[in-house]
């Protein structure tokens, strides 16, 4: 059968028709009623004019190229395509200026390819044939140049996609088929895709040898044109790829070299590779791989050289090597090369491509796409089918995508789009609008400058990169760095080109939102539960169906999401609703001053992503109010006074108390009194009652660590003796005579204790006899306005007891130790020795367990902070760590820096513990009781046992850690001393009252010995 087009001409009116379609009618403004085919797009007839010398020859030409060719064609434009390839369809005027076009408005008429874009492109390639060209008398007639690659099967190289890449890969970049600008096709290029005539009329008929004697291929043919100028063109058959490319000048046998750089390849970003070892490999694998089914038939290149009447051939076949000594018989691959003239049936096909370049290049401009030409001819079974349905899926430059659906990157020229893009595949259209039927379609996954890459990150997503953003890693070709493409991604989505799209695409992140109810009334609200089901525009948000992976975008790009997308103000705090509804004083207070100050609080929503939201707790709320406190009091500091009066008469009370670190800060901002970390914040008061400075003396005794309990009460009696209840102006005078009078009755404290015991004793620490008081004799030095800190002493237990009858005996051999070891760990797993219960996992562990250690009048009591448990990342090594506050803030900010150098010392840590436990089995269950420490403001302390668990602190051994190499084997003095540090506590926690006596040592060198034995044993 065959399918004619005929063109039907008026004056103003271009209606193609199909035979035997019956057509619709013509919707042009002039109302003509003529016939016109749906698949012509005309979008108003009469803003076109056509002369009339122009149409018959146009409509004999049509005519002429139905009769010769049985085929039925189908046009598919480029971004900036604007025309049909049709002879009449190209030869269109219009009067008005061309409309903006958009790719995949499948209504809107193209628009015309700009002049200037086409002449440019032309001139590249013409360009790149002089930069390529050398005397072909270089080459011999007949040569064989063997590439050294071994024939064997590629893991990697299965199937005909991988070699089938290269190749086309090859193409693309020497023709620039590619945008690296828009990472699309180019501009200027057209393309159009024929299918067979049979093709459409019976999809059973495949027969190769009915079609191929007529249009050299049975399945489809694809050609890319610029200005009516054939610039590439594919043949698909069943079992054969014909790919003629022009302005290609015969290739230097140099490029079958291994290893041989192709300085086009290295000198643009634009291009995925150049001629370099990719084709060989190709043609290794797709020689391999169908040695045992019989299915390579031949792979050829034929290089056309019109002007020198030149033609050269290049084919790659297998060559055998025979078996020599331990090498065995194979096949590498050689490329036979023949040079000969020209045939006349050559010149004859070479001239249908002439003729095109002639009309649009013209005569005398410079060297035709027909001059120089390549062919490759990649005869395999099955090759077109894996053409059609797995190259084309996977090569962006055959696609015609659907650009209000994706997410492009801002390019800095004047185009539309970036060349970077992620978008859904649902949305995208079927591949050639369908001509090849609607079940070809755009496959998924990452793309680099183009090609395929590997399967994608975002569940059923495009990602496309051009430039040097992504670079392909692995050697073959199939890999991608994921921390590169993370930061690949966050860019794009930075210089996103739509941030309402994307606003619509995010969404869900925020979770339950509130909305206006128009049906019921203005002013009522429902709750709108916007789920990842549910976006903006009522479809999934295809941008958020692999959440694992999207997480990692929203760390870096935290911000950018929160107030540029969201437009949620920046200093906004986010909360939990319960904080919101609170009815707390300084809840309330704090909402309202932060909001007055650039930093509102806002609620997090049910369902809200919990890594872009993250919640702030009444600690960080705190924090926040007191920064912005601290710059107003910074700001008013000039201001000399009152309120540098009040601040030294504070002070001078907070040093009787032992609370010298503290501060009180008065401000007309506050309303609610709070305290944080060592400062007091008070509302401001004109006048200083003594009212006032017993509450703020309270909270300071109640709230701030170090106060002094016999000093608070001395300051409290003297401050009722000398201020009077409705003074209201306490000034230094009053205060110094304040403190005064609380160091005598200080002093008269004292001696009231010392006159009321029995029998007068001088020395501060000694032994508790029946009957008898215990006293302390400190004399106060009344000169000094710095009162010292006063405190009572016990006897130490270890020192000053009788010691009991197990004490007595030390284990002087294993057995006693395995003893001791059963009987702690049967305590331990039977009884709660937690101070409270072990119901609070999460509990702060203040500076006074560390004095739990009893380590008698040794030096293991150091300096030492108040640690919180943190559960940590797998960059940590997982679980939870022990942290002072500065650093448990920068850890959960996502501001701390050394957790490599801790998942490290984590490890050998474990090494050590697996060592101990090796050499000592039973000691299994008291080492799950080691836990891990980061002290960062102490470094004096390795470690300490409170009696439940022991903690060691990472912090003191960082200097220690001289290399970062994960291989234990380089670490063996940080394990021995990891080894000793871990006995010597555990030592502590067997002999909790030994201190470092003879018992504690014995008990530690017991297990250090066993700890040698089993290391000697093992060698």
């Amino acid at each position: 059968t065959t399918t004619t087009t005929t063109t039907t001409m008026t004056k103003g009116i271009h209606k193609p028709l199909l035979d035997g379609d019956q057509g619709e009618g013509c919707d042009c403004a002039a109302g003509c009623g003529d016939l016109k085919m749906p698949a012509t797009k005309i979008s108003n007839c009469s803003d076109v004019d056509v002369d009339e010398d122009e149409d018959m020859q146009m409509q004999m030409q049509m005519q002429d190229d139905t009769r010769n060719s049985k085929v039925s064609t189908a046009v598919l434009f480029a971004s900036s395509s604007s025309s049909s390839s049709s002879s009449s369809s190209r030869r269109l005027k219009s009067k008005s200026e061309p409309k903006s076009n958009n790719d995949n408005d499948n209504d809107k008429s193209a628009v015309a390819v700009d002049p200037d874009a086409a002449k440019k492109y032309i001139k590249s390639l013409q360009d790149g044939v002089k930069k390529r060209t050398f005397p072909l008398s270089q080459i011999p007639k007949q040569e064989q140049i063997s590439t050294g690659r071994t024939i064997k099967p590629l893991k990697a190289w299965k199937g005909h996609w991988a070699a089938l890449r290269e190749f086309l890969q090859n193409t693309i970049d020497h023709l620039h088929l590619m945008d690296g600008v828009t990472g699309r096709r180019q501009g200027c290029i057209q393309m159009n895709v024929v299918t067979p005539s049979n093709n459409n009329n019976n999809n059973n008929n495949k027969s190769k040898k009915s079609t191929k004697n007529d249009h050299d291929f049975d399945l489809a043919s694809i050609s890319f044109t610029c200005n009516r100028e054939d610039i590439c063109k594919i043949n698909i058959s069943t079992d054969e790829v014909v790919i003629d490319q022009l302005y290609t000048y015969p290739i230097a046998s140099r490029a079958l070299d291994t290893g041989v750089p192709d300085c086009t390849k290295s000198s643009s970003n634009s291009q995925a590779g150049g001629f370099g070892d990719g084709f060989k490999t190709a043609a290794v694998a797709l020689i391999a791989n169908s040695k045992k089914k019989n299915e390579f038939k031949s792979l050829k290149w034929s290089f056309y050289a019109r002007k020198e009447c030149t033609t050269i051939e290049w084919d790659f076949v297998g060559s055998t090597r025979e078996k020599v000594a331990t090498f065995e018989k194979c096949q590498v691959l050689q490329v036979n090369i023949n040079k000969r003239s020209m045939k006349s049936t050559e010149e004859d096909e070479i001239l249908k491509y002439h003729n095109q370049s002639v009309a649009s290049v013209g005569k005398g401009r410079g060297c035709s796409g027909c001059d120089y030409i390549m062919r490759q001819t990649i005869a395999v079974k099955g090759i077109g089918k894996s053409f059609l349905s797995e190259a084309i899926p996977r090569l962006i430059v055959f696609w015609d995508l659907n650009e209000p659906s994706l997410l492009s990157m801002r390019s800095k020229s004047t185009r539309i789009c970036g060349g970077d893009f992620i978008g859904p595949i649902d949305l995208q259209p079927p591949l050639f609008n369908g001509v090849l039927g609607n079940s070809l379609k755009i496959k998924s996954g990452v793309f680099v400058k183009g090609i395929y890459v590997r399967p994608t990150k975002i569940k059923d997503a495009i990602m496309a990169f051009f430039g040097d953003r992504l670079e392909v890693s692995g050697r073959d070709r199939n890999e991608i760095d994921e921390d590169e493409l993370i930061h690949a991604v966050t860019q794009l989505i930075g210089k996103c080109n739509n941030i309402t799209y994307l606003n619509e695409l995010l969404l869900p992140l925020r979770g339950e939102q509130i909305e206006e109810n128009n049906e019921t009334s203005q002013n009522s609200k429902r709750r709108k539960r916007i789920t990842n089901n549910n976006s903006a525009i009522g479809t999934k948000s295809w941008l958020l169906q692999s959440p694992r992976f999207f997480n990692r975008v929203i760390e870096v790009q935290k911000d950018f999401i929160i107030h540029t997308v969201f437009q949620i103000p920046i200093g906004a705090l986010f909360v939990s609703k319960k904080t919101t509804d609170s009815k707390d004083p300084f809840i309330n207070w704090s909402a309202s001053f932060l909001a007055k100050h650039g930093a509102p609080l806002i609620s997090i929503a049910k369902g809200a992503n919990r890594f872009l939201f993250e919640e702030v707790d009444r600690y960080e709320l705190t924090e926040k109010c007191v920064s912005i406190l601290k710059q107003l009091e910074k700001d008013r500091r000039n201001s000399k006074g009152k309120s540098n009066q009040t601040q030294t008469i504070f002070r001078k009370l907070f040093t009787f108390m032992g609370t010298g670190r503290a501060k009180i800060v008065f401000s007309p901002e506050i309303a609610v009194a709070f305290v944080h970390e060592n400062s007091i914040f008070i509302p401001e008061t004109s006048t200083i009652s003594r009212d006032i400075i017993v509450k703020v003396l309270n909270v300071c005794h109640s709230q701030l660590e170090g106060s002094n309990g016999e000093n608070y009460s001395c300051l409290l009696q003297s401050i009722f003796e000398k201020v009077p209840a409705t003074s209201r102006d306490f000034d230094t005078e009053l205060s110094a005579q304040v403190i005064d009078r609380a160091k005598e009755v200080l002093k008269e404290q004292k001696n009231f204790l010392v006159n009321t015991t029995k029998e007068p004793v001088k020395v501060s620490h000694s032994v508790v006899k029946p009957g008898k008081t215990s006293h302390s004799i400190i004399s106060i030095d009344s000169d000094d306005d710095e009162t010292k800190k006063i405190t009572e002493s016990s006897a130490s237990s270890s020192k000053n007891r009788k010691p009991s009858r197990n004490e007595q005996l030390v284990p002087t051999t294993l057995a006693h130790l395995e003893d001791q070891i059963k009987n702690v760990t049967k305590a331990v797993t039977s009884k709660k020795r937690t101070q409270d219960g072990e119901s609070k996992a999460d509990a702060i562990i203040p500076e006074s367990l560390f004095e739990d250690d009893n380590a008698g009048n040794d030096t293991c009591l150091r300096p030492s902070s108040s640690l919180v448990k943190v559960d940590v990342s797998t960059a940590f090594g997982g679980g939870s760590v022990w942290f002072d506050k500065s650093s448990a803030e920068k850890v959960k900010s996502g501001k701390f820096n050394n957790h490599a150098r801790i998942a490290l010392m984590r490890n050998i840590l474990e090494e050590a513990k697996r060592m101990v436990i090796s050499s000592i089995p039973s000691t299994s269950d008291l080492l799950q009781r080691v836990m891990v420490g980061y002290d960062a403001k102490n470094d004096t302390y390795e470690a300490f046992c409170d009696g439940h668990q022991i903690i060691v602190n990472l912090f003191s051994y960082m200097p220690k850690l001289t290399s970062l190499s994960p291989s234990l084997s380089s670490h063996r003095t940080l394990i021995h001393d990891f080894v000793i540090m871990v006995t010597h506590e555990l030592a502590h926690f067997l002999e909790p009252h030994a201190g470092h006596g003879p018992i504690w040592r014995d008990t530690h060198m017991k297990m250090m010995l066993e700890v040698m034995k089993h290391l000697e044993g093992s060698k």
